[in-house]
C-alpha cells in the first residue's frame, strides 16, 4: 500500500492519476496517518507537486467526509483526522521557500481560498486552521513569525522517522517503508 501511494503521489500530474490517488486513499482509511505523513514528506522535496498534493488531500477529505460509512458513524473520517494531526507540518512543507523568495502570490491566494472552503464546509474549525493561517501570513510577510507546531503531527513525524529536510529516499513510517523519490525502475520520467 505504501509503495502504491508513493507512486500515486509521484504521478499526480494528470486528472486520472489524481482520481486514482483519491479513490485509493478513501478505500484505505486504516493507512490515513501513513499516507498523510508520506504526502507531507513529498511536499518537502517536490516543490512542483506541492499544490497538486494539497488539492488531492482536499479531494480525499471531501470524498471521505461524504462516504456512507462516515455519514453513518457521525464521526470524522480517519483521513480528515490525519490531516488535522499533520496540519502544521503540511503547511510548513507547502510553504517552504525554494531560495530567498516568498511563495508565489497565486499559490498563497489558492491556499487561503482552500482554508476558507475547509472552514465553510466544516471539514476543520477556525481554531484547527489557525496554525495554517499563521504560517501563510508569515510566508506572505504579513505576520512577524511563523506559528509553532501545536498539533500531534510533530510527534507522529518523529515516531515515523521523518526529519525536516529529508532528501526523499525511503522514509520509514509506522514500521512500513514508503518508497521515496528517485531511483528504482518502472514508471515514466521521475520527479
Amino acid at each position: 500500500d505504501a509503495a502504491k501511494w508513493a507512486l500515486l503521489l509521484r504521478q499526480l500530474g494528470t486528472t486520472s492519476s489524481m482520481e486514482e490517488a483519491v479513490v485509493f486513499a478513501v478505500e484505505n482509511p486504516g493507512k490515513a496517518d501513513e499516507f498523510v505523513a508520506a504526502a507531507v514528506s513529498w511536499m518537502r522535496v517536490n516543490a512542483g507537486l506541492r499544490m497538486r498534493i494539497l488539492m488531492a488531500i482536499d479531494q480525499i477529505c471531501a470524498r471521505a467526509s461524504t462516504a456512507p460509512s462516515a455519514e453513518a458513524s457521525g464521526s470524522r473520517p480517519a483521513f480528515v483526522n490525519a490531516v488535522r494531526a499533520y496540519m502544521t507540518l503540511m503547511f510548513k512543507a507547502l510553504l517552504l521557500r525554494d531560495g530567498p523568495t516568498q511563495p508565489p502570490a497565486d499559490m498563497t491566494v489558492r491556499v487561503r481560498k482552500l482554508l476558507q472552503k475547509w472552514e465553510k464546509r466544516g471539514t476543520f474549525s477556525a481554531a484547527e486552521l489557525g496554525d495554517a493561517r499563521s504560517l501563510l501570513d508569515a510566508a506572505e510577510g504579513t505576520a512577524p513569525a511563523a506559528a509553532q507546531p501545536t498539533d500531534r503531527g510533530a510527534r507522529h513525524e518523529e515516531e515515523a522517522g521523518i526529519r525536516p529536510g529529508s532528501s526523499g529516499g525511503d522514509i520509514s513510517a509506522r514500521g512500513g517503508r514508503i518508497a521515496g523519490g528517485g531511483g528504482g525502475g518502472g514508471g515514466g520520467g521521475g520527479g
